[in-house]
């Protein structure tokens, strides 16, 4: 029960002091878990012969030991949660505070006496009268009132924090009895996912709530999550996922209870997904063992070639169908994924090392439900990322979020021809079932392929296995080769588009006097990519923004060190990237221009302005000279839109007028802010900062009317100002006309 005097005049400051504490006892306690594994458990859980401790002893030893490890982190689990929850009742706390004490002052103000030891409320008669004839009947009750509403809710926010604090601090640090919570949590939820396999609807509500509730509080918990995997067994672990397909199909049958079924079934993979990716969690010490060869993995994958059983009569899905739909959820190990995918693969593909393995190339592209009676049916419930059929996508997306596991993935020293292949595959329709696509329905699955290919090369060095994944890609995907595919879809070219920004640098060295690991592919390859990405409205605005900023940027450092040479290199360079990415855009404009310029510009604005823009690891290093880039940089939007005219031919020729005219300006800007140029004839003084001679220059952009005729008359007399300006401008004009010429040959194979 909160009281007027002492609420009035806590200090609730104290709890602050109060959750800063419990942060440092937290902290101790979590150290010395860490200490606790580090110098125990780490040495004393290998129990073979060439363990430090082996033998029966040894063997007994490790769940007591695992347990006090245990013991020792809830504790500190339980003491991290007190600090966020003090700290929310302090600022909670002090708000009702200043509420009651704006009441007194306002109610003082106007003569009503408030007793602050107990928040009793008296209106001396004058002062009654006077308010009486302002209309306010009954002062006396009205800041009672409001005094009671704020007490009333300090009262409402003790009793719903304080539980909370007391549960939170209420630690049990016996080892046995927190180990034998953890088993038992685990053990339940194994029994609940055998006793929901047994029934003709995937359990009951309870079952499934119960499940769901047991992984959604312990599912990030390695102790759990591995004993019930360890439990479950690997072929048990896809058994229980074919639970929760069977529960998806009763959504696809169900009419009006459809909805929630699905809901149901994507909150049960979600959470076992990221369950299984704890479970498999090679650096914990109660992780399953993933390693190749080993008897988990071995089951498990064994089970993923096999079909299984889901309670419809003319389907079933195979194991690694349903094992793609929890990949969409947790944070894998790259040891996890790796194992599984070339697993996976060789399911599908064969043993590239054994010529007369064919593989099941049509094992999951058929192995969809054909009857009427199922139309709509689908595995994945979790998000709008395909039906599920392909187990491949579910793969793709865990990795893009690993990229270390993408590299090792995809490395073509170790896996030739493995990037061509997961580009080319997938070619099907991963819809619901009988659900057919529409007319420009493309298969995600390059996307995430090339989602991933993105995430495991952003920003890698030369010679790197990310530069390398890199190379390939380009090569295949820009490849003219008769026997190749070639090329994206459309869903795929932002895709594309992001790759490509992650290896701005190698880019633009193959377009510059540099060597770069693209240089062979410069003459057709690399232009096709950039020309078939910029058919896309968002990847031409996201790469093309990417491309500015990053010559910005470099440009800038040039100008800043007194490089003239260096500048104009990047200007050069920038040129023929550029030249390149408009005429795919006027080939894109050429191919659907009619009345389709709103749409178009629409989709480039929604790219955002890009002042301020971060390229990433490719020019983190890259110091960024005051704001100077801001200025150039905030209306490279407005250079991407299309003005669509009756001709299409027309529109190819202002595009590279406007694109190098931007270039041209950019280069100019630069060369004139940082002074890089020599003077026949002092700069006038309207035309600096402040109108100070020896300042700094007023950006071009930044002009009056006045000032720019200033600034070209003061150009066209100086001749050493127009020699350096004129030759960068120069290089950037030869440079896109090169690159136009190179770009319609290459890309007109495309």
């Amino acid at each position: 029960m909160t009281y007027f005097e002492q609420f009035y005049n806590a200090d609730t400051g104290e709890f602050h002091d109060a959750a800063r504490a419990c942060g440092r006892a937290a902290e101790a306690v979590r150290d010395r878990a860490d200490d606790f594994r580090n110098k125990v458990v780490e040495h004393l859980s290998d129990t073979s012969e060439s363990g430090v401790w082996s033998g029966k002893p040894a063997d007994a030893a490790q769940d007591p030991m695992l347990d006090v490890l245990a013991a020792l982190n809830r504790a500190a689990d339980q003491l991290e949660e007190v600090p966020g929850l003090l700290e929310g009742y302090a600022d909670d706390a002090q708000s009702l505070q200043s509420r009651l004490h704006e009441i007194v002052k306002s109610a003082e103000a106007r003569g009503i006496e408030v007793d602050t030891t107990n928040g009793s409320v008296h209106v001396p008669a004058e002062v009654a009268e006077k308010l009486a004839a302002e209309g306010e009947q009954d002062p006396a009750l009205a800041v009672s009132q409001d005094i009671s509403r704020v007490i009333n809710e300090k009262n409402d926010l003790d009793r719903r924090v304080a539980p909370q604090v007391r549960e939170a601090l209420n630690m049990e640090l016996n080892a046995h009895t927190v180990g034998d919570d953890y088993r038992s949590d685990a053990n339940r939820a194994a029994e609940l996912v055998e006793e929901l396999s047994e029934g003709s609807l995937a359990g009951t509500d309870e079952e499934r709530a119960e499940l769901l509730a047991l992984l959604a509080e312990h599912g990030d918990d390695p102790k759990f999550a591995g004993q019930v995997f360890d439990e479950l067994g690997g072929r048990g672990s896809v058994e229980a996922l074919s639970v929760m397909a069977r529960l998806g199909s009763a959504a696809a049958m169900h009419g009006e209870d459809a909805a929630e079924l699905s809901r149901q079934t994507g909150e049960l993979q979600a959470q076992f997904g990221r369950a299984l990716a704890t479970a498999t969690d090679p650096d914990s010490p109660y992780a399953v063992d993933v390693s190749e060869g080993s008897e988990w993995m071995q089951e498990f994958t064994a089970a993923g070639e096999t079909k299984m059983d889901i309670g419809l009569p003319s389907y079933e899905p195979y194991g690694y169908q349903l094992i793609g739909t929890a990949l969409r959820s947790g944070d894998y190990s790259s040891e996890f994924l790796n194992t599984l995918g070339t697993e996976m693969l060789e399911f599908e593909r064969g043993d590239p090392n054994d010529s007369d393995d064919s593989g099941n190339p049509d094992a999951f592209r058929m192995n969809v439900p054909t009857d009427p009676m199922h139309e709509g049916f689908q595995l994945n419930h979790i998000d709008d990322s395909g039906a599920g059929f392909d187990p491949f996508d579910g793969l793709m997306i865990a990795m893009e979020g690993n990229p270390e596991a993408g590299r090792e993935f995809f490395d073509p020293a170790a896996h030739d021809g493995r990037i061509e292949y997961m580009l080319d595959r997938g070619d099907w329709n991963d819809l619901p079932a009988l659900h057919n696509p529409g007319a420009d329905y493309d298969n995600p699955s390059q996307s995430y392929v090339l989602d991933t290919l993105a995430s495991a090369t952003d920003g890698a060095e030369r010679g790197s296995v990310g530069n390398d994944i890199a190379v390939e890609t380009i090569k295949h995907v820009g490849s003219t080769d008769g026997e190749a595919v070639g090329l994206v879809n459309d869903t795929a070219r932002e895709s594309m588009g992001q790759l490509l920004e992650g290896q701005l640098d190698h880019i633009n060295e193959a377009y510059g006097p540099g060597t770069s690991r693209f240089e062979d592919e410069v003459g057709v390859t690399l232009n096709r990519v950039l020309g078939d990405v910029a058919y896309s409205p968002e990847a031409y605005g996201n790469l093309s923004n990417a491309q500015n900023a990053y010559t910005a940027l470099h440009m800038n450092e040039a100008a800043a060190a007194g490089n003239e040479a260096v500048l104009k290199e990047h200007a050069a360079s920038m040129g023929n990237v550029m030249a390149q990415l408009d005429q795919g855009k006027a080939a894109a404009i050429e191919d659907k221009w009619s009345g389709e310029e709103d749409d178009y510009n629409s989709r480039v604005d929604a790219v955002g302005r890009v002042g301020g823009y971060a390229i990433g690891v490719a020019t983190e290093s890259v110091p960024v000279v005051g704001d100077v880039t801001s200025d150039v940089l905030d209306d490279i939007v407005e250079r991407s839109k299309v003005d669509y005219s009756d001709h299409a031919e027309g529109e190819v020729a202002r595009l590279n007028y406007d694109s190098s005219k931007e270039i041209s300006r950019m280069t100019e800007q630069i060369i004139w802010e940082n002074g890089l140029y020599e003077t026949s004839k002092d700069v006038p003084a309207n035309l600096m900062q402040g109108g100070d001679s020896d300042g700094k220059p007023i950006p071009l952009s930044d002009m009056t009317d006045a000032q720019r005729d200033s600034y070209d008359k003061w150009k066209s007399e100086n001749e050493k100002y127009s020699e350096t300006a004129g030759e960068a401008l120069a290089d950037v004009n030869n440079s896109y006309k090169t690159g136009s010429v190179s770009a319609g040959q290459s890309q007109g194979d495309s």
